[in-house]
């Protein structure tokens, strides 16, 4: 039984609203970091991870000035989680919080292509930088259109940094290029994009619209609804979201588009249903994927029909 302090009584219970920060592996396998603002957490939890899929938590525990505690996680903890196998560096658990939108991290302004001494790792280069980008939020990674590799960096030192990681933990060894200053791209001029599922060989269950439009340098992204809210599940809209993000993190050129309005204009979506005596069927049922891998089609074809 819980106990509170004398004279006081919990109130309603607040929604769970942590944010993924960190990603990293052991000898018992992944551990995700998260910091929570609101809410609760407690082993055998089922927790919405970034609002598209529900998964277990199959440890916890909390840090604590001299080491890990296994228990429960209130506001203002940092909690190292096991079983959250799909959460990625950014997602939020549960609701998304009031300061989503706003810069939690540092944005890199140099980068230098990378590259294999042995050619034949190239692939295996690749495999792992990605695997350091979801363990540390501060390493970027952009592929160029003749296929290099760029990683994007704070100074010098960590190319040394980078250089290590990749000998000491995955035996390949790299030289990077010259560092140079990293570029951003700027949307010109309003532009929509749609897809219907109902029309066309659309490979996702979900209609979506967009427009694209500029903002002013250092506002970030400012997504907005055309449409009412109710129009479709709110993880859904999540989901839409970070697909756009993911879509403006590399414009045209494969640059990074910091500053955007995008509108949502329209929606759709085919309702969960089975067969007769049977479990869910993905193929009739639209998820948060279909949002998430459509709207960064969207995104770039409106950048490239004038945005």
């Amino acid at each position: 039984m819980r106990r509170f302090p004398a004279g006081t009584r919990p109130g309603p219970a607040a929604p769970l609203s942590a944010l993924v920060f960190k990603i990293d592996n052991d000898a018992h396998g992944r551990v995700v970091w998260a910091r929570l603002f609101s809410g609760e957490l407690h082993m055998r939890d089922q927790v919405l991870v970034d609002g598209s899929s529900v998964q277990r938590v199959t440890r916890l525990e909390v840090v604590a000035p001299h080491g890990s505690e296994p228990r429960g996680a209130g506001p203002g903890d940092i909690a190292r989680l096991r079983g959250l196998s799909g959460a990625r560096i950014g997602d939020w658990l549960g609701q998304r919080g009031r300061n989503a939108d706003s810069g939690w991290l540092p944005e890199a302004n140099f980068e230098a292509v990378v590259e294999p001494i042995d050619p034949a790792d190239r692939g295996r280069m690749f495999a792992a930088l990605t695997t350091l980008t979801e363990q540390d939020p501060l390493i970027g990674l952009r592929v160029e259109d003749g296929g290099e590799v760029a990683v994007s960096l704070f100074g010098e030192v960590q190319k040394d940094v980078l250089s290590s990681l990749l000998a000491d933990q995955f035996g390949i060894t790299v030289r990077f290029q010259e560092t140079t200053v990293r570029r951003i791209e700027r949307v010109d001029g309003a532009a929509e994009a749609v897809a219907d599922m109902k029309e066309g060989d659309s490979a996702y269950l979900a209609t979506l619209g967009l427009r694209v439009a500029p903002a002013p340098a250092g506002s970030g992204l400012r997504v907005q609804l055309a449409v009412e809210r109710g129009s479709m599940p709110p993880a859904f809209f999540t989901a839409a979201e970070a697909g756009i993000r993911a879509g403006l993190s590399q414009g045209r050129y494969g640059w990074p588009i910091p500053d955007a309005q995008v509108t949502i204009t329209r929606t759709g979506y085919s309702a969960r249903q089975s067969h007769a005596h049977r479990k869910f069927d993905k193929s009739m049922s639209s998820v948060g994927a279909d949002f998430r891998n459509l709207a960064p089609m969207l995104v770039h074809r409106a950048l490239a029909h004038g945005a």
